[in-house]
């Protein structure tokens, strides 16, 4: 069977529903924080965690296609103008899913981007908390 996260392959069939919550609360919270960036005018690199495979993107979709193809991934924002990194973000899957953020670092100066992208993706994240820990 093949692998992917297209809901009508056998593979995301063959899922438990808990882990397709898991993994669609993860992708709704890289999918708000990418946009938030690309609306700002960022670009978005995407790092595997063993190589570069996407550079500088400024197309959504693109995005989330590099994404979630290995255990963890940086989403690293980089500011257009001087091609510098502005900060990047570290996802780890296979957890819960609303922690999805491992961590996030940022350069000189960029501190509040990154603080603002980050509570994008915390306000999502919270909505996904509580939907998946409901009782």
């Amino acid at each position: 069977m093949k692998w992917s996260h297209s809901p009508k392959s056998e593979y995301w069939k063959s899922l438990i529903p808990s882990v397709r919550q898991r993994i669609l609360c993860e992708k709704a919270i890289a999918r708000a924080i990418t946009l938030v960036a690309l609306e700002k005018g960022y670009l978005v690199s995407v790092n595997d965690g063993e190589e570069t495979v996407l550079t500088n993107s400024k197309i959504a979709t693109q995005v989330m296609k590099a994404l979630h193809t290995t255990d963890e991934d940086y989403l690293t924002i980089y500011d257009p103008a001087t091609k510098r990194t502005i900060g990047a973000f570290k996802l780890i899957y296979g957890n819960s899913g609303y922690d999805v953020v491992n961590d996030y670092y940022y350069g000189l100066n960029t501190k509040s981007i990154m603080d603002a992208l980050n509570a994008v993706g915390s306000r999502v994240a919270d909505k996904w908390e509580k939907k998946l820990t409901k009782k």
